[in-house]
């Protein structure tokens, strides 16, 4: 494939992705966690799979290193340990429950992910549309705090 090509390839997925925020956006009026309602694992990992365009299957499997199922994984394990979003899990935990990976591979990934919001665009905006759809708010992100809270 040529370059031009590829860059046509990619401005079609973010197109895709676009349309797919706006129709999930539509169809759910109020926020997932509005009202305490409880927000698990799967549901994080359902948003996030979704708005990726990924299998969940295939994103939390150990034998996948494609970067769109990577991606999509870390920022998983990124949400799920952030502020007001903190689910209750140890990264060992955590790594168990989305494929079997080592409490390491969660923490690396999880710091990636932080360490790279505050210089890629495309990424932050991505998670802050993923905290929207979760009910969530990111308000302030580095490599060793991020702040989210509820909407």
């Amino acid at each position: 494939m040529t370059e031009k090509e590829l860059e046509l390839i990619e401005m079609m997925v973010d197109e895709y992705r676009k349309t797919l925020i706006s129709k999930v956006n539509t169809a759910q009026s109020i926020s997932l966690n509005e009202g305490g309602a409880e927000v698990t694992f799967d549901t994080y990992a359902n948003v996030i799979a979704n708005y990726f365009c990924v299998d969940k299957a295939k994103m939390l499997s150990r034998n996948t290193r494609l970067t769109e199922y990577k991606i999509g994984r870390q920022v998983l394990w990124f949400l799920c340990r952030s502020g007001e979003s903190q689910l209750p899990y140890s990264l060992q935990k955590l790594g168990n429950i989305s494929g079997g990976f080592n409490h390491a591979t969660v923490l690396h990934g999880t710091n990636k992910i932080a360490s790279e919001l505050p210089y890629d665009n495309s990424l932050m905006s991505d998670v802050k549309q993923i905290c929207k759809i979760l009910g969530f708010q990111l308000i302030k992100t580095g490599r060793k705090h991020t702040t989210v809270r509820a909407i």
